[in-house]
């Protein structure tokens, strides 16, 4: 049963929660937690299962990826390697210093590769690097990135130009 409460020198009633009230509020609130805390230690659960990130070395990476590395970036050094799993998806990004980023896919192929400085020639698909040396001034404007998608790949250039190309290596569109 609720209170009511005169405040002196105010002409209105507050109405305050009596005890039995307060209960029954308790009592709906712990009843409607139990229900949901089954539903998200699940979901916790389902998620550390499908989601699994480790911390490689370079001795336990696969040789691949880091001969890729090594190859095409010989005076990098790797900052971290980790290994994602999430669902079917497996990935590896590898951390170099100086902010260049390399992801690869269970294949331990490239497939992304982004950087703030101009990345090199070996790590461009030649027909794609052939674009950009026709299409922009040579020094002034250089490639930031580069990423395989579905169906198509994708250049980042210092300018904030995106161009996008076809599979086999065929300008499709710019965005600026």
């Amino acid at each position: 049963m609720s209170e009511h409460r005169i405040i002196p020198g105010f002409n209105f009633c507050i109405e305050f929660p009596g005890i039995s009230e307060i209960f029954k509020l308790k009592n709906t609130v712990m009843k409607n937690s139990l229900k949901i805390f089954p539903l998200l230690i699940f979901l916790l659960s389902f998620s550390f299962v499908y989601a699994q990130e480790e911390i490689l070395t370079e001795s336990n990476a696969p040789q691949s990826i880091i001969t890729y590395v090594k190859t095409n970036f010989p005076n990098a050094e790797i900052l971290s390697i980790k290994k994602d799993k999430e669902m079917r998806k497996l990935e590896y990004e590898v951390k170099l210093r100086g902010d260049t980023e390399l992801k690869f896919d269970e294949k331990y192929e490239l497939t992304d590769i982004e950087s703030d400085d101009a990345l090199p020639k070996s790590v461009i698909p030649s027909k794609l690097w052939d674009y950009v040396a026709a299409n922009y001034s040579q020094g002034s404007v250089f490639i930031t990135g580069w990423e395989k998608e579905r169906r198509r790949q994708k250049l980042e250039l210092n300018n904030d130009d995106e161009l996008y190309f076809d599979l086999n290596g065929n300008f499709q569109k710019i965005d600026r």
